[in-house]
C-alpha cells in the first residue's frame, strides 16, 4: 500500500485515503442518481399504462389516413 502512495504521488497516507474515499462517494452518488431516475421512469411508465386517455386529433387523423391507404390496395 505504501508503494501505491509513493507511486501515486501522494504526500501522505491521509491524502491517499481522502482521494479513495472521495472517488467512492462520487461513484455511490452516481449510482444513487441512476436508481432515483429509474424509479421515476418506472412511475411515469406505470402511470401511462394505467391512465386512459382519449386519442389526440393527430392520432385520429393518422389512423384515418392509414385506413385510406390500406383500403386502396
Amino acid at each position: 500500500m505504501e508503494t501505491d502512495i509513493v507511486l501515486g504521488g501522494y504526500q501522505s497516507l491521509t491524502d491517499f485515503i481522502l482521494k479513495v474515499v472521495k472517488e467512492k462517494e462520487e461513484e455511490h452518488s452516481k449510482n444513487n442518481e441512476v436508481i432515483i431516475a429509474s424509479k421515476r421512469d418506472a412511475e411515469v411508465f406505470i402511470d401511462a399504462i394505467y391512465t386512459i386517455q382519449e386519442p389526440s386529433i393527430r392520432l385520429i387523423m393518422a389512423f384515418k389516413e392509414y385506413n385510406v391507404i390500406i383500403n386502396k390496395g
